[in-house]
């Protein structure tokens, strides 16, 4: 589940607000029936799914105010295991048994479970409308998710309606008793009004996706009263600034509600409200922390709704600006969303250009390749524009997909990709994008070594060019962990090349060695190297010592190099001076005692 969907959840589970099952159990008395207290029994100790087969096979025989009864209660059962479900196939079977109970016994106060069940039937559907936003969906999605938003808009809204009214008459009955903090009576009140705000907030959001997915700006006036009932507005008028309850948006329903309003102004083109609104939830200092790591993706939405690309741009500079004056990508989320905006506004405009080309980039940086090619197959290269770093980088990474495919022409694909990325670095704007730029030329090197590898002859300069591209893309990545996989494959280039009778140059090798040793010392492959120096070196024996030394015990080549050594300090025993043979012996047997530990235990451990 994404971090988002993560965070709806915990919004419906607050708004759910006491335990499903309050309306299940209750004391028995001392005569109950065999079968109440086999209920009991079962409830007591959580076995909810035999539970609900004992009251669905009570409820196939009961009839009249007993039958109503027995729904109620199986109805309660039914919200506990929904809410329950540790997968989407148990929500889906408790669900459909919760509509089949529905269907059978309508007249059952079962509004806990027609609630539950709307819930999630909208997490479904909000997920789609997500996934569409960012390109995600198919139209075939896009049209399901707005069927069922507008189904369950309807119901939602007349849950609401009817549990303002059961509210209002309670208050009335408070204002008349004698007893108004009875427990019975404080209770019904604060279960009417959870489940008003419940289905208020949930047809508020329909009517917001209805409006944004279907281009209905009725249904955002709309979405506006409903969030008006959580917002502190007056009955049945939209939410206000002016009555926003701001110290309750550390409840994460209120601020979504709050964040609700700002979209919906967006959309009906109120600019200064939906900025107005946005601004009150992003400066509450008690937002909820998985709120607040949303409320810039809203943002970008709502200014890209409003067109309000410069402001936009503006907010992206900022949040793109690290410690130091540095610049960090756009996070994945953020940059697809970015991107697919841009690419959706169609408009020939140079501030949407920018903005699509860093969110591009941003997520190139990223090693979001797929997603790149996603949003090229599906609005076409020529929609990133025809020369430049982003476009000629969109249509590079768009061909080594293609190869990657194993379509049966992947020569083809690979040349066609080594050349546009090729071009993509010579750029004259390819410096503006260093960090997409080092991941670009690892791409070129990558298609250049599969060339090389596929080809029948002239291997040899294509290893060198792979080389060229892996040293590059190591000098632009920096610090970063990928520039390690760059030096590693720009050293195996270089010996692919020597391999296939290419004059190398030792020095820039030995550089290229010396340099990721340097930088990623703790490596897996660090140890390999040291240990391929180490004895194809014509270094000392004592020198040789010193390098296999290095190797680290977590490393594939430490037991190697631990052999070698033994064996190096074996031979300069053999070799030794009289007077330096007892030294010299000492010395292999630290050595070697461990490797014959490790031989014992691998002895014993083995067919005997």
């Amino acid at each position: 589940m994404s971090r988002r969907a993560s965070a709806i959840s915990l919004t419906l589970a607050v708004l759910a607000g006491s335990p499903a099952l309050a309306q299940v159990g209750g004391d028995l008395a001392p005569g109950a029936a065999p079968e109440r207290r086999v209920e009991q029994y079962l409830e007591e100790h959580g076995l909810l799914e035999a539970l609900a087969s004992q009251l669905a096979e009570r409820l196939g025989a009961s009839s009249g105010q007993d039958r109503i009864a027995v729904a109620e209660r199986l109805a309660g059962v039914y919200v506990a295991l929904l809410t329950r479900a540790p997968t989407a196939d148990d929500r889906a079977r408790w669900e459909r048994a919760g509509r089949a109970l529905l269907a059978s016994v309508p007249e059952a106060d079962s509004i806990d479970l027609r609630l539950d069940l709307h819930r999630a039937a909208y997490a479904r559907a909000e997920e789609i409308a997500e996934r569409w936003r960012i390109g995600l969906a198919t139209p075939a999605e896009r049209s399901e998710a707005l069927a069922t938003f507008e189904s369950l808009e309807r119901d939602l809204a007349t849950i609401g309606k009817e549990a303002d009214r059961r509210v209002v008459r309670l208050q009335r009955e408070e204002e008349r008793s004698a007893d108004a903090g009875g427990d019975l009576l404080t209770q019904s009140l604060a279960t009417g009004r959870r489940q008003r705000s419940l289905a208020m907030y949930l047809a508020g959001w329909c009517n917001t996706y209805i409006a944004d997915l279907g281009g209905v700006s009725g249904r955002a006036e709309e979405a506006l009263r409903q969030f008006g009932w959580l917002l502190g507005a007056e009955p049945g008028k939209p939410a206000t600034l002016r009555r926003l309850p701001r110290n309750f948006l550390r409840y994460e329903h209120i601020a979504r509600s709050a964040l609700g309003v700002a979209v919906c102004s967006a959309l009906l083109g109120r600019s200064q409200e939906a900025i107005a609104w946005l601004d009150a939830v992003e400066r509450s200092d008690d937002l909820p922390a998985a709120l607040r790591e949303q409320t810039p993706v809203w943002r970008i939405v709502i200014l890209a709704d409003l067109g309000l690309w410069r402001e936009l741009e503006a907010g992206v500079e900022s949040r793109r600006l690290g410690p130091g004056g540095q610049t960090r990508p756009l996070a994945s989320g953020e940059a697809r969303l970015l991107a697919t905006l841009a690419l959706r506004a169609e408009r020939d405009d140079e501030v949407v250009a920018r903005l699509r080309d860093v969110a591009v980039a941003d997520l190139v940086r990223r090693g979001e390749f797929a997603g790149v090619v996603e949003l090229a197959r599906e609005h076409g290269a020529a929609a990133f524009g025809a020369t430049g770093f982003v476009a000629l980088s969109v249509r590079g990474l768009l061909a080594y997909d293609q190869a990657t495919d194993g379509d049966g022409v992947a020569g083809e694909h690979y040349e066609r990709a080594a050349r546009t990325l090729a071009d993509a670095m010579r750029a004259p704007d390819a410096e503006s994008f260093t960090g997409a730029a080092g991941e670009v030329a690892i791409t070129l090197g990558l298609a250049r070594y599969a060339i090389a590898r596929d080809a029948s002859s002239g291997a040899a300069p294509r290893y060198l060019g792979a080389a060229d591209a892996f040293e590059r893309a190591a000098s632009l990545l920096g610090e970063n962990e990928r520039a390690g996989e760059a030096l590693w494959m720009a050293v195996r280039s270089l010996d692919e090349a020597s391999d296939a009778g290419a004059q190398v140059d030792d020095e820039r090798r030995d550089a290229l060695v010396e340099a990721y040793l340097d930088r990623f010392p703790t490596s897996p492959r660090a140890g390999a190297l040291l240990l391929t120096e180490a004895v194809d070196d014509d270094a000392s024996p004592e020198e040789t010592i010193a390098r296999l030394e290095a190797i680290p015990p977590g490393s594939d080549a430490y037991g190697a190099a631990r052999r070698h050594i033994a064996r190096l300090l074996y031979d300069q025993f053999t070799g030794a001076a009289e007077d330096r043979r007892d030294w010299a012996a000492l010395r292999y047997a630290d050595a070697a005692e461990p490797l014959l530990a490790d031989d014992l235990r691998a002895a014993l451990a083995g067919d005997s």
